[in-house]
């Protein structure tokens, strides 16, 4: 046994673990391990909307801990930004030339003169710039628009296989172009 799978099982002994993923592959193997303390799991093989990886079926693991049964719901992030595009720069440097800044920033402190600052520079940022909600994407963020635009086209694919009956014209929109 090499290196790495000993320092696994060694970890799951340590750690008192179990392995609870009933559901083989098409090879008859299990590949996905769900690994627990708790008793209280279950894993169900799940239908999904995609075609199924024959290596890696799709899986749903139910797991109800019997220590806290009172588990709060995540918060759908509804945060807001700043919408620097519809900004209004005109009242903003008003509003800085109009600030009595020597009286505002005299002070001992070099701390609570610099905290004042960004007080007041804040402020006059937010009453002057709208606020927008974060829009959820489709895709996560650190996705290039490259990897987008093959993510699209993949999905396109089976829909133009369909259309198309001879493999001659399957071979010639799938060639690349030259």
């Amino acid at each position: 046994m090499d290196y790495k799978s000993e320092l696994l099982l060694d970890t799951v002994a340590l750690c008192d673990l179990s392995q609870f993923n009933p559901i083989p592959n098409n090879n008859n193997k299990i590949p996905d391990l769900a690994l627990s303390t708790s008793e209280n799991m279950t894993i169900t093989n799940e239908k999904t909307l995609l075609k199924q990886d024959k290596h890696h079926p799709a899986l749903r693991i139910d797991f109800q801990d019997s220590n806290s049964l009172n588990y709060k719901p995540l918060k759908v992030n509804e945060s807001k930004r700043l919408n620097f595009y519809k900004c209004q720069y005109k009242t903003v440097k008003q509003r800085i030339n109009n600030t009595n800044w020597s009286d505002l920033l005299r002070g001992a402190d070099v701390d609570e003169v610099v905290a004042r600052f960004y007080d007041v520079i804040y402020e006059i940022i937010n009453d002057c710039t709208p606020t927008v909600k974060n829009r959820s994407n489709k895709y996560p963020k650190w996705f290039s628009p490259g990897l987008r635009r093959c993510m699209r086209e993949k999905k396109q694919i089976p829909r133009a296989l369909q259309k198309i009956q001879k493999p001659t014209r399957l071979r010639y929109i799938l060639s690349p172009s030259s």
